[in-house]
């Protein structure tokens, strides 16, 4: 989940300011999350990922990726939530830290690598066990690790202006979370091929045709389109529910079973490249990117 964006950088906001939802229901606190922001509609959990790049992204080694990681076991273990709608903040879904964040924590903390390949396949891991009905509200632009939020969802509806796009290997990185056991089996091999190998960029209306979304709305409309259909999931008889989202998803659980050890390690060795080294360079106009790169890299081989 390291790989960082390559769309425009985003000026960074500060942090959310987490509403609780303690008050209106839930039995689980949710006041520590600072990067998502957390509220109760109707027994339906609305979680909004924030911009990941706040003042304490190198201090606290990405907080956000840690609170991905944590929050579905809060979720399926309040009783007020009976479902969740995942969405983002203004018109982005989740493109992850900029390059200039990925530089400055991987130079200041170069083994940080380690420790984020093993929490983001547990991000993805989470996501696909978590057993109360999840709906996608793909408001904009979801890079890398973001189309697997959005597709191990039970349901997606995309705005108008959401792209999908694997960027890793346009970073010098091989995909390590979670790409190259989900796509083949979501849009076939050769497809896949495209998306991770070329980071073919996929529209909405693409999505649409693959059966990706279920439906593109304008971006006003995204979320209460996820919403409704949240509502809808909750109503279902909720053991049959949950049975049957565990056996579909046993076809992915083998698949990474298959790929997701080889792909978070080769993402790892992937840091001591000269390909990435070279590319943030190139992408910073950085001299100093080299030490940090190969520091991380030096960190990964003395942990193997």
């Amino acid at each position: 989940m390291l790989a960082a964006s390559v769309v425009p950088t985003r000026t960074a906001p500060a942090a959310l300011s987490v509403r609780s939802i303690r008050e209106k229901g839930a039995t689980v606190g949710f006041d520590r999350y600072r990067y998502l922001d957390i509220s109760l509609q109707d027994g339906i959990a609305l979680v909004s990922m924030g911009n990941p790049v706040g003042p304490d992204f190198v201090e606290l080694e990405h907080p956000m990726h840690t609170e991905l990681h944590e929050i579905w076991a809060d979720l399926a273990a309040d009783s007020a939530v009976a479902g969740v709608v995942l969405t983002g903040t203004g018109d982005t879904f989740f493109t992850g830290p900029t390059l200039e964040a990925l530089h400055d924590l991987i130079t200041a903390k170069p083994n940080v690598v380690i420790g984020q390949m093993e929490e983001a396949r547990g991000i993805v891991e989470r996501v696909l066990d978590f057993p109360k009905p999840l709906v996608a509200a793909v408001n904009g632009p979801a890079v890398s690790i973001g189309c697997q939020l959005a597709f191990l969802s039970d349901e997606a509806v995309a705005s108008s202006t959401a792209r999908f796009q694997d960027t890793h290997i346009r970073l010098g990185l091989a995909a390590g979370d979670g790409g190259t056991w989900m796509w083949p089996l979501l849009i076939g091999y050769a497809r896949a091929r495209r998306f991770l190998l070329r980071s073919h960029p996929l529209s909405a209306s693409d999505a649409l045709e693959l059966g990706l979304v279920c439906d593109v709305v304008p971006p006003d409309n995204v979320v209460a389109a996820a919403l409704e259909i949240a509502r809808k999931l909750t109503r279902l008889p909720a053991f049959a529910f949950r049975a049957t989202k565990r056996a579909l998803a046993q076809s992915l659980r083998v698949n990474a079973l298959l790929s997701a050890d080889a792909s978070a390690a080769s993402q790892m060795a992937t840091y001591l490249t000269p390909e990435f080294i070279e590319m943030l360079k190139q992408r910073l106009g950085d001299n100093s990117a080299p030490a940090g790169s190969q520091a991380a890299g030096r960190a990964a081989q003395q942990n193997r």
